[in-house]
């Protein structure tokens, strides 16, 4: 069965290449003009919503909703972008009915799929105060540690490098680090802090999304006074985040790893160890 550990020794001999983490804001449309050679890393929905900017050689996911494997039109998907796919102990968290059927099924993908189970949340060996299925998830299928303290590793640190993670493009940026991308090129991560702005290139796309969902969803985006509020990157939480890019490009430091944001309007511009740029060079 398929892990971090054991894909990141697979891959040892490719280390020190150019990688592109791919977020899925709007300011991803410069990559119709931008010219990249190297390892593609698509976070969240991105490989299916935007396959124009692959091949992705890599698929980073981490929530309840999409993708799921066990589940025969995301698994298609998956096959379809040819690209590894990492799937999080998140991803089974609100099963509450068939978690034995799902965790058979995932158990078989691996030996015919490039499925990579990894763990977000987990630190230290520990499970969650009531044993839940993400702790099951972990157990059965990872047996590893959390990508947070495989990072850490790196620099010959024990736990967690940064938090379980509120955005799955920092789950991306570490992967990056993992395979040793140098330099490192992060697009689309843009961290909207309201529901109005918070939205995707081809915005209109959101896999099997009810109509009725899609069209108040739109018009929220479109008349923002009709909703008001924190997107889930509002608040405290935005600060959450950019400290866990500090962390995770402090240890790219580290290792004479460069990042540069390829986005003029992204937040990560402001942290420490990450430098704006127009174009990968």
């Amino acid at each position: 069965m398929l892990n971090l550990q054991s894909l990141l020794r697979a891959k040892a001999n490719k280390f020190d290449v150019p990688g592109l983490v791919i977020g899925s804001a709007p300011t991803i449309n410069r990559l119709h003009k931008m010219e990249f050679q190297g390892i593609r890393i698509g976070v969240g929905d991105i490989p299916w919503r935007a396959p124009e900017f692959g091949p992705y050689d890599y698929w980073v996911t981490a929530n309840t909703i999409y993708p799921l494997p066990w589940k025969k039109k995301h698994l298609q998907d998956i096959h379809k972008s040819k690209a590894t796919t990492l799937i999080s102990s998140a991803s089974v968290a609100l099963l509450k009915d068939g978690f034995g059927d799902v965790l058979n099924t995932l158990k078989l993908l691996p030996s015919h799929t490039s499925l990579v189970y990894f763990d977000q949340r987990h630190f230290n060996g520990s499970k969650c105060a009531e044993i839940a299925n993400c702790c099951r998830f972990s157990e059965s299928l990872v047996q590893d540690v959390p990508i947070q303290e495989l990072l850490n590793e790196l620099i010959s640190k024990s736990g967690p490098a940064y938090t379980e993670g509120s955005t799955v493009a920092i789950h991306g940026y570490a992967l990056a680090v993992l395979l040793r991308c140098n330099p490192i090129y992060l697009i689309g991560i843009e961290l909207p802090t309201t529901i109005s702005g918070y939205k995707a290139y081809k915005n209109y796309r959101r896999r099997e999304e009810a109509f009725k969902s899609k069209m108040w969803r739109l018009l929220y985006t479109r008349f923002p006074f009709l909703k008001k509020g924190d997107s889930d990157f509002g608040g405290a939480t935005r600060n959450e985040i950019l400290v866990d890019f500090q962390a995770v490009a402090k240890i790219a430091t580290g290792l004479n790893i460069r990042t540069y944001s390829l986005s003029e309007s992204s937040p990560l511009n402001s942290v420490n160890g990450i430098e704006y740029s127009q174009n990968p060079s």
